[in-house]
C-alpha cells in the first residue's frame, strides 16, 4: 500500500510518489513512512 492516503472513505494513490519517514526523536528510530 506504498502511497497511499485514506481520504474520505476511499484509499487514492499518491501521483508524486514521494514517500517521508517519521522518525522517533527519542531513539532515532524510523517508525513509519508517509506518503
Amino acid at each position: 500500500m506504498r502511497g497511499s492516503n485514506f481520504i474520505n472513505g476511499s484509499w487514492s494513490v499518491d501521483k508524486a510518489g514521494a514517500c517521508h519517514s517519521v522518525i522517533n526523536p527519542a531513539t532515532g528510530e524510523e517508525l513509519a513512512k508517509v506518503a
